[in-house]
């Protein structure tokens, strides 16, 4: 296992991270690196560090949400310590599959799929680097994917299942006469 907070060269997985640069063009980098599993965009900071969402599920049934930051446009990552989730109170497994918002100059927003029946959020004041602990929003989620963004007028989207009660079936079911 891989310390938090170690930087380290290309792996052999292979992350496609795509950007929006400043002229709107879709620039798409071929990064090694990402730990799995890692689903939503990463977002490009003012300064031109990449950050990417990720998240684990461990042997033991946790789900741990995290970032990995890279400074030399994907060559290289760092990996953030795990958003801190009070396992005593969390009904569950965790969160996993982070979302991440721009908030504020240094501050960024992470919304995850839960396993609570609601979105999960934890904020960074240091642009990703260390992360709050983990907390339910109101908003409902069914432990399904979700994705988020901010747009140029700092409204935020979210694009959520907003239904409490956990999915129980990856397929609909079909039944024949």
């Amino acid at each position: 296992m891989e310390t938090p907070g170690a930087s380290r060269a290309n792996s052999s997985l292979v992350t496609v991270v795509s950007s929006i640069l400043p002229n709107s063009h879709l620039q798409f980098l071929i990064c090694k690196g990402g730990r799995g599993p890692v689903k939503n965009k990463p977002i490009v900071l003012p300064d031109g560090t990449i950050i990417a969402p990720a998240s684990l599920e461990t042997p033991d049934g946790n789900w741990n949400c995290f970032t990995d930051s890279s400074h030399d446009q994907g060559k290289t990552w760092t990996r953030s310590a795990f958003a801190q989730i009070d396992r005593a109170t969390w009904p569950g497994e965790g969160a996993i599959q982070p979302s991440l918002i721009n908030s504020a100059p240094g501050k960024l927003t992470m919304l995850s799929r839960s396993s609570a029946g609601y979105v999960a959020r934890s904020d960074s004041e240091d642009n990703g680097k260390n992360w709050g602990k983990m907390y339910l929003t109101p908003l409902f989620n069914n432990n399904s994917g979700l994705d988020a963004l901010r747009q140029e007028n700092g409204t935020w989207l979210l694009v959520h299942n907003p239904v409490q009660q956990r999915w129980v079936s990856l397929y609909p079911e079909l039944t024949l006469p």
